[in-house]
This record gives C-alpha cells, sequence and structure tokens, in this order.
C-alpha cells in the first residue's frame, strides 16, 4: 500500500481513467458459486465439452 504522499504520485497511464475515477467490483461470491453448474452447463452447450 502506498502512503497519501505516494499515491499522489501514481497517475494513469495517458488513455486511462483517472485513479480517483476507476471503481473496484465487489463479486457476489455465494451467488456465483449457486450459479457455477448452470454456467458451465451453458458454457458446454455453447462452445461442446472436453474430448
Amino acid at each position: 500500500m502506498l502512503s497519501e504522499a505516494g499515491q499522489q504520485l501514481v497517475v494513469a497511464p495517458e488513455g486511462f481513467a483517472p485513479i480517483d475515477q476507476i471503481k473496484l467490483l465487489t463479486p457476489d461470491v455465494a451467488k456465483a458459486v449457486a450459479d457455477d453448474a448452470a454456467v458451465r452447463e451453458t458454457f458446454t452447450q455453447l462452445f461442446g465439452g472436453w474430448r
């Protein structure tokens, strides 16, 4: 982790959003686990299974 002063030195590369505008997505882990089998089945239907 950077100190407050260190954070002020970090600049996003040209063409990227400013760091203070970047938002992290917080995953819904329980939903991901619950949906895992259905997502895998859909993927297999779309792209086929292992051969």
